[in-house]
Formats: C-alpha cells, sequence, structure tokens
C-alpha cells in the first residue's frame, strides 16, 4: 500500500491544530509556541511550490478568489481608517492571516491530493476532536453518568447555558461533522458527531442540530439554494448589526424581563455588557482588531472579545466591508442546500460568538474542506446528470 506523503503531512498539521486549540491541558505548551502556526505557513509555502508541478485544472478557483477578494477589500479598509488616523495598526495584519490562512490551506490540500479523498482530512478532525473532547473532561473528572443525564435539563442548555461536564467550542465543529457526514451517507461517523455536538452543549450547536435531524431527509443533496431564501438571508445578516444597536437600549431589556422574567444580559452570558462597553468607548477605528485590541488591552476576564463577530466586522468595516463579507461568504452555501445550512449556522455563530481570529483557525480549515467537498460533489453530480439528458 503506498503512502501519500502530503495526505500524511496536511492531516498531521489539522491533528495539531486541534490538540493545540482544543486539547489545553495536555497540548496547551504547543500553543504557547505557536507551533501550528510554523506548520501551517510551511505547509502553504510548500504548496505554492508543488503547484507549478501541478498538471491538470486548478479546482475551486472561484470560491477561492471570492473569499481571497474579500480578505483583501476588509484589510484595505482598514488600511483607509489608518491612513486617515495617521497611525499604522499591525493587529488589521494579523486579522488578514486568519482570514486567508485556512483559505490557503484548505485550497492547498483540493489541489495536491490527487485522488480528492477529503473525508481522509475531516476525519482527523472529528476523530482528534473527540478524543480531545473527552481527555479534556476525564481530566478535570466532570464526565460522570450523573451529569451527562444533566444535559437533557432543557433550561440549563436554552436558558442558563450551563453544562454540568463543561460546554465546548467542539460542539460547534461536531454539528458541521454531521451535516457533512449525512451528506456523505457514512451512518457511523454522523452518530458520533451528533453525539459530540449534544455533549458539547453549545445552544446554538445543538438547536440546529436538533432542526437539522427533523429536515435532513427533506433536503436535497443536489440541488441549487432557491435564489429568494439566499438572498433573504443574506438581508438579514446585513441588518443584524443594526438589530444589536436596538437591543442595546435599556427599553429592550426592559421589555424582556417582563416577558421572560429573565435578565438579557444574563441569558446573553454579558455579551451586552462588552459590546455596550464598546459602544461607549467611542474607540478611533483602526479598521480590523481595533475592537479585539481594545477588549485585550482593558484585560477583563472572559471579555477579551466582543462575542459577536458580524456587528465586530460592521464596526471595524462600516456597512460596505459587512455587505462584502456577508455577500461572498454566504456565497459558498449557494449551490446545496447542505453547505447552506453550514453557513448559515456559522453566521448564526458569528453572530453570537467570536471564530473570526486566534483559537478558530481550525474550524475555517473545517469549514472550508467541508463546504468546498460538498460543493465540489454537487457539481460533479450536475455534470454528469447534463452528460446524460
Amino acid at each position: 500500500m503506498k503512502i501519500n506523503i502530503y495526505r500524511v503531512w496536511f492531516c498531521f498539521v489539522i491533528a495539531i491544530f486541534i490538540l493545540s486549540e482544543r486539547c489545553i491541558n495536555l497540548f496547551g505548551w504547543l500553543d504557547k509556541i505557536h507551533l501550528k502556526h510554523y506548520l501551517l505557513i510551511a505547509s502553504i509555502l510548500l504548496g505554492i511550490l508543488m503547484f507549478k508541478k501541478k498538471k491538470g485544472a486548478i479546482i475551486l478557483k472561484k470560491e477561492f478568489y471570492s473569499i481571497l477578494g474579500v480578505s483583501i477589500v476588509l484589510y484595505f479598509i482598514s488600511l483607509g481608517y489608518q491612513l486617515i488616523n495617521g497611525e499604522f495598526q499591525f493587529y488589521s495584519l494579523e486579522e488578514l492571516y486568519y482570514f486567508i490562512a485556512p483559505l490557503f490551506f484548505s485550497f492547498i490540500i483540493f489541489n495536491m491530493d490527487k485522488e480528492q479523498k477529503i473525508e481522509k482530512y475531516v476525519d482527523v478532525v472529528l476523530y482528534v476532536g473527540l478524543f480531545s473532547f473527552f481527555v479534556t473532561r476525564l481530566g478535570r473528572g466532570t464526565l460522570t453518568f450523573q451529569n451527562i443525564v444533566g444535559l437533557f435539563n432543557i433550561r440549563s442548555l436554552f436558558i442558563d447555558s450551563v453544562s454540568l461536564i463543561s460546554e465546548s467550542d467542539l460542539s460547534v465543529y461536531f454539528l458541521i461533522l454531521t451535516v457533512y457526514y449525512a451528506f456523505k451517507q457514512r451512518k457511523f461517523k454522523f452518530i458520533l458527531a451528533i453525539i459530540g455536538t449534544f455533549l458539547g452543549y453549545k445552544r446554538i450547536a445543538v438547536l440546529f442540530l436538533a432542526l437539522f435531524l427533523i429536515i435532513y431527509k427533506f433536503l436535497p443533496k443536489n440541488k441549487e439554494v432557491n435564489k429568494s431564501l439566499w438572498k433573504i438571508i443574506c438581508m438579514i445578516f446585513i441588518i443584524s448589526p443594526f438589530t444589536v444597536y436596538f437591543m442595546c437600549q435599556d427599553s429592550f431589556a426592559s421589555w424582556f424581563y417582563a416577558k421572560f422574567n429573565i435578565d438579557f444580559n444574563t441569558f446573553t452570558m454579558t455579551r451586552f455588557d462588552i459590546i455596550n462597553t464598546v459602544i461607549d468607548a467611542d474607540l478611533k477605528n483602526y479598521g480590523l482588531g481595533t475592537v479585539t485590541d481594545f477588549l485585550e488591552r482593558r484585560g477583563i476576564s472572559g471579555q477579551t472579545n466582543m462575542h459577536n463577530d458580524i456587528l465586530r466586522i460592521f464596526m471595524e468595516c462600516g456597512i460596505i466591508g459587512t455587505v462584502i463579507f456577508t455577500f461572498n461568504f454566504l456565497k459558498l452555501g449557494r449551490n446545496n442546500y447542505y453547505s447552506f445550512f453550514i453557513m448559515v449556522f456559522v453566521f448564526v455563530e458569528l453572530f453570537v460568538a467570536h471564530f473570526l481570529g486566534p483559537g478558530s483557525v481550525s474550524l475555517w480549515i473545517l469549514i472550508y474542506l467541508v463546504v468546498f467537498d460538498i460543493n465540489n460533489k454537487s457539481l460533479n453530480f450536475s455534470e454528469e446528470k447534463r452528460c446524460f439528458t
């Protein structure tokens, strides 16, 4: 059996990312020495050199250039703000890196794996992710039968958002994997991903899991998303920053408490405290990274990012940046309902969490691998269908 050296290397890099980002108790030292980023940059440079030897067409050029273009536009918007304010900020370059590094890495994998066995790389995320989750919980002593039973308390999940075994961002990874393995019809892996999503206990991920299990049997596998539906979803996320500004008003918090008898800030896990702090600070805007830099320098534990990347893009790059970012990223899910479901879920997470920046590179590698693979398979199916009609 011939070993594919490139595949082994890229799987190794993915595994290092998952372990250093999601298994801190054993592999946190890897994160401190930035090994994952050195490996990622080396892999990208290797891929660029190997492109010179590549024979045949380049795969997924349209998607690659679309997202690369968005990243560059957002950075040039940032440079514009920095020129206006007369000061260059290096953190905008760092933000650009987090946008484009996982994109380049995923694009290179697709074009260097001649057999297009993308599922092999995705499997690494599943199994290393499960390993990281269980090892971390066993180390904390929280993974007990009694605590697992306690996860079925609906109030704990959707109101208090408290997990007895400790919630994990891996829940987001596993939800994406659930959709992917449903598309690929891999029943065993599909079940493992479902279990991982629930145990990770992120309420948005669990809510989308429930929704997906209800509708996935009815989702067409190789059909373009309805244009009107796609446009409506785009508009919802474009106007969502304005919705947040409305929800930051005291009158809304009072209405929410009177209606549900729940403190709105507690319900959102202090997210609106953070957002109000940023709004009240009236920051001088330097583009990408401005908000995160402010919160990191502020230095309050648990409040070093805003937990709303869509609002952050709006604050840092304006309505033009928001429109370009939303349309182009959601366009990745335009060709297939499974990839569309994933991208809608990702955008909902971006509305309530911080997944554009440090600690989330492995997530974006997974998103690109999964969405590109689904789209590529759908495209091949459509071409084959045209050939036989």
